[in-house]
């Protein structure tokens, strides 16, 4: 039965002032949204007759010749007359009062109360289009791991490249101090800001259940007139949450100014009760709420990324209940320069934190074969949406089908949004105008155009960096006095050092000191222990870990434990207790866990739990799993089980016959010798194509002929007949082959491999690959050093 408040939810959904008034349906509704097309509208231009001189005089190669003289001539005369007039207003008076000057020697491009104000255009509606300059806002609350928000920042100046971004904002909320909006003109300026103003426990609201003032937040914004809103990002972290607020005249503000509200909330939450509210807003604008339980720093990491795309392109919201099928209209994606690219698709299937109304959701997106591209299906590591980067191809017409089911009859809202990078047209003019002898002539003419600018500017800099009268020793004073305070705020800054605690997450670096864990099951030969135990004792470097005491005790220690058949399982149906030694470790009190390395060898298989808490843990401490399954098993009843925690920690499962697994336990000890990672892809693939990792260069090596380690995983399961190939090539920043390898089909899903790379040179792996039918298989790729790196790889979604 539903509850009052899942009531009045449903009745707010359907009446509030943003949706409008809509036709109710019993299943399957789709709201209206905007769905613009990328490119800018503009009314066509109708023909001029003034042209019609130039269809006359380009009859003959004289007239050409008059035609473009007299255009230079009218150029120049406009030149000179801007010259002079420029001349004649730099010899003025110089006791006389010079506003425009004094604005300008007093802007601030990090104060949210700048001397002086700008009229923006963007202010009035009608002047805002898809093309105009924005802001990105980064709001945060002041509950939220610092760490987490530093990941965040980087994360933002990273991957939003966009030209369309041309202020950085940013703001800490939930605070007693009630900060301010501080406004950059560049990424390292926001950086710093940043930085500077932490979440700071000391400034917290004394209460739990103070609610958020996030809605302050979203008010200050749209209260600045000097910066500019139109089609600006708001792009929010939520741990506390607000109260039930009327705010439809906040969302008739950001729809005017086509602004973009994205929030990412912890579920764990607390302050306020309402859930919803700010999905409502988010829902009005386009943009997207994302709610998520386990892995906050991955979902920000994603979050930011998914929205660096700053175009959209597809934008539908649907408003459903009970089971059915929904059938996105199809697009055909904005054209790219490099077709490998991502976009960025988010689907969300519950305008807020996931219940138990929701039963079951899938998506598939089709091309115009119907092949499926990209699918997915909702995992309770999911949170509340979808968010993937298919790579999609120019020209091709796209679908995309959600299947959904709730328990109830309750009205739900599944959103899609789909992002590209902004397309750049500047060069489409010249392709134009070279299509005839008319078009020609204005060619040759803007190139005119250009020279003129260049001698202009140059004039115009001898005439200004003339001596100049002195001004007044009060406004050289304010100057001097703005100078110092960007100074000492960028010292200050520069010479604030993080301080790391290894018993929290949040301190947790490659560089920090770590843990080797060695796991072996008792059923496994002790001929076979004793190699690996050799192995790991001459390979792995000691420098790095310091809890395996060190690596004569190691040796000894394994020794004394070798497996022992009187102390084995009694029957074959018990599943192998791994998943508690990983418990076990997790635990303990003694060594690090920050960047472990946790490396099993298996006979036995575990059977099937949901492995999904513990995950999370290993996530938040960036441990490594790894492991080698013999397919052969002692008990046990699922041989890929592990593969998922592998996956998931950025490690690999290696499943090998008995015969082999010596040989693969000698190459994963060799690989993982190497700790740090450089590459981590996986790849969701069928049937035939093709995977590019992103560029990469390998770090500085103490010995200049150190080998990378590199593994490929054909199949996240034991290997089966429809994996037929996969051809890797390593490709040099010149395009040049610099080795290539054909993995055929043998025993084991995995190849490991040792290779020699260059240091200063930027890589890129291209994997070709053939499975054999539609089935879906993860295909993976780790490449390792074995010399420090300051930065953890992106851990997959999950």
């Amino acid at each position: 039965m539903s509850t009052l408040r899942d009531k009045l939810y449903a009745e707010r959904q359907l009446n509030k002032h943003a949706f409008g008034n809509r036709p109710s349906v019993s299943r399957n509704e789709v709201l209206p949204t905007s769905n613009e097309d990328p490119t800018t509208e503009m009314e066509p231009i109708p023909r001029q007759k003034h042209f019609a001189l130039l269809n006359r005089v380009v009859d003959s190669q004289f007239r050409k010749i008059i035609l473009i003289g007299l255009v230079n001539i009218i150029i120049l005369g406009v030149f000179v007359a801007v010259l002079f007039f420029l001349i004649f207003l730099n010899h003025k008076d110089p006791h006389a009062s010079s506003p425009t000057k004094s604005s300008t020697s007093s802007y601030p491009t990090t104060n949210t109360k700048p001397t002086v104000t700008t009229t923006t255009s963007t202010r009035n509606a009608t002047d805002c289009t898809p093309t105009t300059p924005a802001t990105l806002l980064f709001a945060y609350s002041n509950d939220i791991f610092s760490g987490h928000i530093q990941d965040a920042c980087d994360w933002i100046t990273e991957y939003f490249t966009s030209l369309k971004i041309i202020y950085f904002a940013n703001i800490r909320f939930d605070t007693t101090t009630d900060d301010p909006i501080y406004f950059h003109a560049n990424k390292s300026n926001f950086t710093v800001s940043v930085n500077t103003y932490l979440p700071d426990s000391s400034l917290s609201f004394p209460s739990q259940r103070t609610e958020s003032n996030v809605l302050n937040v979203i008010r200050k914004f749209l209260s600045h007139q000097e910066y500019p809103l139109c089609g600006s990002i708001l792009y929010i972290l939520m741990k506390r949450l607000p109260n039930t607020k009327d705010v439809s005249d906040l969302i008739q503000q950001l729809r005017e100014l086509h602004i973009f509200v994205y929030t990412v909330t912890d579920t764990n939450s607390f302050g306020g009760t309402d859930q919803s509210l700010m999905c409502e807003i988010t829902h009005a604008t386009n943009g997207f709420c994302d709610f998520q339980t386990t892995d906050m720093r991955n979902e920000y990491y994603q979050t930011a990324y998914e929205i660096s795309r700053t175009y959209q392109f597809v934008s539908q919201s649907y408003q459903v209940s009970g089971q059915g099928v929904i059938n996105v209209p199809s697009f055909v994606r904005p054209k790219q320069g490099n077709q490998a690219g991502t976009m960025s698709l988010v689907i969300t299937f519950q305008n807020h934190g996931t219940d138990d109304n929701l039963k079951s959701v899938s998506f598939s997106i089709l091309d115009d074969e119907d092949k499926v591209v990209k699918s997915d299906h909702y995992k309770s590591t999911n949170g509340n949406s979808f968010l993937e980067h298919p790579v999609l191809k120019n020209d091709v017409t796209y679908k995309i089908v959600i299947n959904y089911e709730y328990g109830e009859q309750r009205k739900e809202i599944i959103e899609v949004r789909f992002y590209s990078f902004s397309q750049q047209h500047h060069l489409a003019l010249f392709h134009r105008v070279a299509n005839s002898q008319l078009r020609k002539i204005v060619l040759i003419g803007l190139l005119n155009v250009i020279i003129l600018s260049i001698f202009a500017c140059v004039l115009l800099v001898l005439v200004f960096t003339e001596d100049k009268p002195h001004i007044n020793d009060k406004e050289g004073s304010s100057t001097t006095a703005a100078q110092s305070k960007s100074t000492d705020v960028a010292q200050l800054t520069s010479t604030t050092v993080k301080s790391f605690s290894p018993s929290y997450p949040d301190a947790c670096t490659p560089r920090s000191k770590s843990t080797f864990l060695f796991a072996y099951s008792n059923d496994l030969p002790s001929d076979l222990i004793d190699k690996a135990r050799d192995w790991i004792v001459n390979l792995l470097p000691n420098r790095r870990p310091e809890c395996y005491a060190n690596r004569r005790e190691l040796g000894q220690s394994v020794k004394a434990h070798m497996p022992n058949s009187t102390l084995k399982f009694p029957s074959r149906a018990n599943g192998s207790d791994v998943l508690n030694l990983i418990r076990s470790f997790l635990t303990n009190e003694e060594c690090p866990l920050c960047g472990a390395v946790v490396y099993i060898i298996m006979k036995r298989w575990p059977n099937y739990e949901d492995p999904s808490e513990l995950i999370q843990q290993l996530r938040q401490h960036h441990v490594f799993v790894y492991t080698n399954t013999d397919t052969t098993p002692s008990g046990g009843l699922d041989p890929n089980f592990m593969c998922k925690i592998t996956h998931a920690t950025n490690g690999f499962c290696g499943l090998q016959s008995s015969a082999k697994m010596d040989d693969d336990i000698f190459h994963t000890v060799r690989l993982i010798s190497r700790p740090f990672q450089i590459v981590s892809e996986s790849y969701q693939v069928s049937g035939k194509g093709s995977k590019r990792t992103p560029k990469f260069q390998i770090p500085l090596q103490e010995y200049a002929d150190d080998f990378i380690s590199m593994v490929i995983v054909f199949q996240n399961h034991i290997l089966d007949d429809n994996y037929k190939y996969i051809n890797y090539t390593f490709l040099n920043d010149n395009q040049e082959v610099v080795f290539a390898h054909y993995l055929k089909p043998e025993q084991s899903n995995t190849d490991i491999e040792q290779r020699r790379l260059a240091v200063g040179v930027t890589y890129q792996v291209i994997l070709d690959y053939d499975y054999g039918t539609a089935q879906e298989d993860l295909m993976e790729i780790r490449l390792s050093s074995s010399n420090t790196v300051d930065y953890w790889l992106p851990l997959p979604a999950l």
